[in-house]
């Protein structure tokens, strides 16, 4: 699911299933996680992006802005959320 255009010529619901698919479903799995995991000495959580979290390219507003707020969110938990 690649929705790309300019932010101004996206559609909202567009944004929407891009922000479901690449931000949502890390919060959600994180969050199932976590309980797991913290009675695991050691455990840990990796999370992927695209190189879309890194660097802002054109017409790609949307698919840049969830795999960076993956990013941004990432550090988070790992410091004791």
């Amino acid at each position: 699911m690649d929705f790309h255009a300019p932010c101004a010529d996206g559609k909202p619901e567009e944004w929407r299933q891009t922000i479901e698919a690449y931000l949502s479903g890390v919060l959600h799995c994180m969050h199932a996680a976590i309980p797991l995991l913290r009675a695991r000495p050691g455990a840990m959580i990796s999370t992927v992006a695209s190189v879309g979290g890194r660097y802002g390219l054109p017409e790609w507003s949307v698919d840049n802005a969830a795999p960076f707020a993956v990013v941004g969110f990432h550090d988070a938990p790992r410091q004791g959320a």
